[in-house]
């Protein structure tokens, strides 16, 4: 989930953010899909993903965290994206980035010197603390590369994960919208198609 402090953004950033051919101004493609399913079997359970919606996001990486708790065995990783105006490098900003518990959170300000505000509606629809699950081996080494200022296109589904380790049971649901915030806001991606910056996994 993202949970936004202490933010106040400035308004027009006309500068396309273009970097390894990755546009990170644009806004994530989201759409309906036949029902996809698909079963994960690690050593601490099995996994099971659901899916009825495509995803593909070019974005910033703000921040990465590899986790160690119940769904880290398929999903190890967050990522906290930006796009939009956010990742136009003309803006001055001095915002922070942070991530613990499955959750991300941004405090600070960006602005343009000859810009309004940008209000705190924007950040929140252009922020996205999201759980990362590989397809394969190869792009499971691609987000294990990925370092804080890369650029990304994430080509994939949004998933509910079911996770059965032992006796216990665990169910964790995808957002869907880019305009929540807080607990359950974080999107769950099933990355079948990866670049970062010039390389492609």
């Amino acid at each position: 989930g993202l949970l936004a402090q202490n933010r106040s953004l400035g308004e027009d950033a006309a500068l396309v953010n273009t970097s390894f051919g990755i546009n990170s101004s644009r806004e994530p493609f989201q759409g309906s899909t036949p029902v996809f399913t698909a079963r994960i079997d690690t050593d601490a359970g099995t996994g099971t993903l659901t899916s009825d919606t495509a995803y593909s996001i070019s974005a910033r990486v703000e921040s990465i965290r590899a986790y160690n708790d119940e769904i880290s065995a398929i999903a190890p990783y967050d990522l906290l994206l930006s796009w939009g105006k956010i990742t136009d490098g003309s803006l001055e900003s001095s915002l922070t980035w942070e991530q613990a518990e499955r959750q991300g959170m941004v405090s600070g300000s960006l602005r343009a010197a000859d810009a309004s505000e940008l209000n705190a509606a924007y950040i929140i629809s252009h922020v996205s603390n999201s759980h990362v699950i590989a397809a394969n081996d190869d792009i499971l080494s691609g987000l294990a590369s990925i370092r804080p200022g890369d650029t990304v296109r994430i080509d994939g589904r949004l998933v509910d994960l079911k996770m059965s380790t032992g006796s216990r049971y665990l169910q964790v649901y995808t957002s869907k919208s880019r305009f929540d915030q807080g607990a359950g806001a974080c999107e769950i991606i099933y990355v079948e198609n990866l670049r970062v910056n010039d390389r492609t996994y």
